[in-house]
């Protein structure tokens, strides 16, 4: 428990370090999506954000209350979204324990490259969206 802890506050540091995002996603389906359900407007708005329109919207709904609507701080709602990462490292790192020593007996090592690898993924220094 005190690792997810630890990994959930390390998530929510990190993404309170790395900034705000203004990416095309957010701006264009993430905020209007949760706002559309919201406020009963999933069947006025026919396809405002294109294919994107038809996402599930409840997984964008903490965030547009705590940034739109409640207008919390950015950086206390950048702390707890950044906790979503957090416990993702807290399972990867679980499975990785289970699959890594079943392969090889003990793999620190292993385990940590694991980490490493599945954190960063494709967006392993890309921290913003590209402007044209």
């Amino acid at each position: 428990m005190g690792i997810a802890v630890a990994l959930m506050a390390f998530g929510g540091c990190i993404s309170v370090a790395l900034g705000q995002d203004a990416n095309w996603d957010l701006k264009n389906y993430h905020i209007y999506n949760a706002y559309a359900l919201l406020h009963s407007r999933l069947g006025y708005d026919i396809a405002p954000a294109q294919l994107q329109s038809y996402y599930n919207p409840f997984l964008d709904v903490p965030y547009f209350l705590m940034a739109v609507q409640f207008q919390w701080a950015p950086r206390i709602v950048a702390f707890l979204q950044g906790t979503y990462f957090g416990l993702a490292a807290y399972f990867l790192f679980r499975i990785a324990l289970i699959v890594i020593r079943q392969l090889t007996g003990n793999g620190k090592h292993s385990i940590a490259l694991a980490l490493v690898l599945g954190l960063s993924g494709a967006g392993l220094g890309h921290r913003r969206s590209a402007q044209p």
